[in-house]
């Protein structure tokens, strides 16, 4: 269940920025969005290390999209720039915020009893442009380390 938790968390982390103004955050691929700056999650991959005996240590790896549109919306393309850098911007703040000691923890919320988020790693991959649909749009990689007890799962 920790890829379902964590794409809820990573959504509601999103959804609560107040930095700048987003428009519709989801949890799945799609380029249909109601508003933007638009932004979706999925979920990218999985790793898992033997750490004891008595602990694994898995990697969820998603990645974040934000699109954003230009002259459709009434926005230049430059303007449209300003605003996917400044939403990248904020929700790598907001991810970062995550690994302080006087963070709510908000992403490690409803995992189970026997999981602890151990880290979050958040960068900027790479920028795209459709000249077509006037969109643009930049994936952010985050990766989320996760310590299980193996003592606590029950078969």
């Amino acid at each position: 269940m920790s890829f379902k938790t964590l794409n809820t968390n990573l959504v509601a982390l999103i959804n609560a920025i107040t930095a700048v103004e987003l428009g519709q955050v989801v949890a799945r691929p799609t380029f249909d969005f109601n508003s933007f700056p638009g932004v979706f999650v999925a979920e990218s991959g999985n790793e898992n290390e033997y750490d004891s005996t008595q602990d694994n240590l898995r990697t969820y790896a998603f990645n974040i999209w934000v699109f954003t549109k230009y002259e459709d919306s009434g926005a230049t393309i430059d303007e449209a720039y300003e605003t996917l850098r400044e939403t990248v911007d904020a929700i790598i703040d907001a991810l970062d915020e995550q690994e302080s000691p006087n963070s709510d923890r908000s992403l490690a919320d409803n995992l189970a009893s026997n999981q602890t988020l151990t880290s979050v790693v958040a960068q900027p991959s790479r920028f795209a442009y459709d000249d077509v649909e006037k969109l643009i749009g930049a994936q952010i990689n985050v990766r989320l380390r996760v310590l299980v007890d193996l003592t606590q799962i029950t078969p």
